[in-house]
């Protein structure tokens, strides 16, 4: 898992399976078509935390080490969106960016695909199987970590149940209660701007 705090949204580019539609800006190759821009959900870290920057709270780690340990990592984001609202996760105090507002994803583990990433993640951190639709967007973090975002959904009988080691609290926030929030991880808040202003769109 990993997600962090920043303004900001991450390039990134790829490996394997992604369809869509979108910009890229930022960095090297971008896989399917992603919007891209640049932000931050990139830090040292397992799984998510590698994803997204933390530059809002402090950390032990030096922040060269930070950088060079982050280079070259592709991570994963899963969007889910009903009835206005989108699927996003507060983190656990166990994880990095404690108490800090993200979507659901994090890193992909060697010899995985971008949806079987996608599927594992959230199954990891909210014991949900979802359907991998489109990839959305391609982003990458100051520290170097790509990202692939990814459209999905879930059986709508089947509820998000939090892994406590991972996620504190699982919230649907529609845009403009996420938007204004200062508790947000980096790429979240230019991703919102995208989707609001039509850069982005979710369709099944």
């Amino acid at each position: 898992m990993g997600t962090d705090n920043t303004a900001g949204t991450d390039n990134t580019a790829g490996t394997d399976n992604t369809a869509g539609t979108g910009n890229t800006a930022g960095t090297g190759n971008t896989a399917g078509t992603g919007n891209t821009a640049g932000t931050d959900y990139g830090i040292s870290g397992n799984g998510y935390d590698a994803v997204h920057d933390t530059s809002s709270k402090p950390s032990s780690e030096p922040v060269e080490q930070s950088q060079s340990r982050d280079q070259g990592r592709h991570a994963v984001v899963g969007i889910l969106h009903e009835n206005d609202r989108f699927l996003v996760i507060r983190r656990s105090h166990l994880v990095r960016a404690p108490g800090l507002i993200c979507f659901p994803g994090g890193g992909i583990e060697p010899g995985e695909d971008f949806e079987t990433a996608v599927r594992r993640e959230l199954m990891e951190e909210l014991q949900l199987q979802v359907h991998v639709h489109e990839h959305l967007w391609t982003s990458v973090t100051r520290w170097g970590t790509r990202l692939e975002w990814f459209f999905c959904s879930r059986d709508p009988n089947h509820d998000p149940i939090a892994n406590p080691e991972e996620v504190a609290e699982v919230l649907w926030l529609g845009t403009d209660e996420l938007k204004f929030r200062n508790d947000l991880l980096g790429s979240m808040p230019e991703f919102l701007m995208a989707f609001e202003t039509g850069s982005i769109i979710l369709r099944k």
